[in-house]
């Protein structure tokens, strides 16, 4: 299975430029998930939502909206979203 998979898919090409890997976005993008999905495990135990439910939640959409910003702005032709088209 192993040979026949080397047989079907194609062979590496080499690359010109190497992409660095973004830091920054990543540390933005984790910590907009990590407080969403914090947010939605208080909410889960207190449904009647608190301060600090509103706060993670505010938190990580505008944590959310400097990470999408940042990722428009230092590169409008490729945003890096992963959409390959």
């Amino acid at each position: 299975m192993l040979i026949s998979g080397m047989l079907v898919l194609p062979r590496r090409q080499t690359v010109s430029s190497r992409k660095r890997f973004d830091f920054i976005g990543s540390g933005l993008f984790a910590a907009t998930l990590l407080a969403i999905l914090y947010a939605m495990t208080v909410w889960a135990d207190n449904p009647q939502g608190t301060h600090f439910f509103w706060g993670l939640f505010i938190f990580g959409a505008t944590v959310f909206g400097i990470y999408s910003a940042l990722n428009y702005s230092l590169d409008p032709d490729d945003p890096g979203y992963g959409l390959e088209t």
